[in-house]
């Protein structure tokens, strides 16, 4: 799913305006931060356990399989995701 996380997307573009500064002789003033994740807290009692509350892939083989001739549909409209280091993770 590379590409679709929040983070990747807030760096690919933070590293589009910085060519573009550059390229036009412009310093730099901009700030590009991902939207905070809606339960930055995830508390599991194990690492797999954390990372499927994170994102559960099965959600969207669940999705696609039972609506195939959706895919453009799941696609054009999946959910913003945010990378590990956007949770902290607690024993439970």
């Amino acid at each position: 799913i590379a590409g679709y996380s929040a983070d990747g997307k807030a760096n690919a573009t933070r590293m589009a305006l910085t060519a573009l500064c550059r390229f036009f002789g412009l310093k730099p003033d901009f700030h590009i931060a991902p939207p905070k994740p809606l339960n930055p807290v995830i508390t599991a009692s194990t690492e797999t356990e954390a990372y499927l509350q994170m994102y559960d892939p099965r959600r969207d083989s669940d999705a696609l399989k039972a609506n195939p001739e959706l895919f453009e549909k799941l696609r054009g409209d999946y959910p913003l995701r945010r990378e590990r280091q956007a949770y902290l993770f607690r024993q439970g």
